[in-house]
């Protein structure tokens, strides 16, 4: 009885030390995406503004990242973690380009787009070159310019999709504190440059103001010099806050034009309060702005915490993100 005892011990310890052999037709490409977001400048009399000399490079949070061979196929597909790194094993001795797309996705929990409205609601994404995978580990780190070129924007705005998504992702994280097991339904950002705050064609840019429509996307502005919100993490939080009401609870919000000296319907003081004041609760900052005019310069902001509303009430926008926040 004992021999059989030791027999089944060393036959335990052979297979526990037994390693699963490496596959020598696998390669390991890894890396970190990142995106430039302006910060912004608050400046006494009230005024915000875009400041192009504080760029701080971040990491793209969540976003889908893939790896694609020069037919166009799609080799492997994975996400970014919380740093912007991803990492996924591709056949050796491919040339493989690492595609981002300017999506959040998990399946069954979230699934969140930038799209160009102006171009058929192409996505957007940001490709890096073409390089063979030969054998072992591969660094291939991606960022995201913002195109700012000193007196304009000069360049191709790359990473206004991608800071859009960051604050979105700011925004679900902070949900997700209550409920880490919460799906967030379907939702499509539209965002161009070519963006205006006018009343039109929404498929040629014209979609009056930065809004949420009720059926599950998001209408971003980006006209520069005139207004881009890419960047005004507030706005695109309020925007959210309002799908994220419609989604989860119940919206009354008729919408309309309101400012915070307004005496409004209570379903768009309490609507437009809400958003105002998920903006800063998400972001822990009460200094909400908007930046617009000339090369970004002549926004607003106002102190969601210790402003107080001109025409206090429950008619009043600032009565109600006061007693939110």
């Amino acid at each position: 009885m004992r021999e059989k005892l030791y027999i089944l011990i060393a036959l335990l310890s052979i297979i526990g030390c037994s390693r699963p052999k490496k596959s020598h037709n696998i390669a390991v490409i890894k890396g970190r995406v990142t995106y430039d977001r302006v910060s912004v400048k608050i400046e006494s009399g009230g005024v915000a503004r875009l400041d192009y000399s504080n760029i701080i490079e971040l990491p793209s949070r969540g976003v889908l990242v893939k790896a694609m061979d020069v037919n166009g196929s799609i080799v492997a597909t994975t996400s970014t973690d919380m740093d912007g790194r991803y990492s996924f094993r591709v056949p050796i001795n491919r040339d493989i380009k690492v595609r981002v797309h300017a999506e959040m996705f998990k399946d069954g929990y979230w699934d969140v787009k930038v799209v160009d409205n102006t171009n058929g609601g192409a996505i957007y994404v940001m490709d890096g070159g073409y390089h063979n995978s030969h054998r072992g580990v591969s660094v291939r780190n991606l960022h995201a310019k913002s195109g700012w070129t000193g007196y304009g924007y000069g360049k191709p705005r790359v990473s206004a999709p991608f800071a859009i998504l960051d604050s979105i992702y700011q925004a679900m994280e902070r949900v997700r504190e209550a409920d880490s097991s919460v799906r967030f339904p379907l939702l499509t950002v539209n965002w161009s440059i070519n963006n205006v705050p006018t009343a039109g064609d929404e498929s040629s840019g014209q979609i009056i103001t930065s809004n949420y429509d009720g059926e599950r996307n998001l209408w971003i502005l980006g006209d520069e010099n005139g207004d881009t919100d890419e960047f005004d993490d507030h706005i695109i939080i309020h925007e959210w806050a309002h799908y994220f009401e419609d989604q989860f609870s119940r919206a009354d919000n008729i919408g309309g034009s309101h400012s915070l000296g307004d005496a409004l319907d209570i379903r768009v003081a309490f609507g437009e309060g809400w958003g105002n004041a998920f903006s800063g609760i998400a972001t822990d900052n009460p200094i909400y702005f908007d930046t617009s005019g000339y090369r970004q310069s002549t926004g607003w902001y106002m102190d969601l915490e210790s402003g107080e509303p001109e025409s206090a009430g429950w008619y009043s926008e600032g009565s109600v993100q006061r007693i939110l926040y």
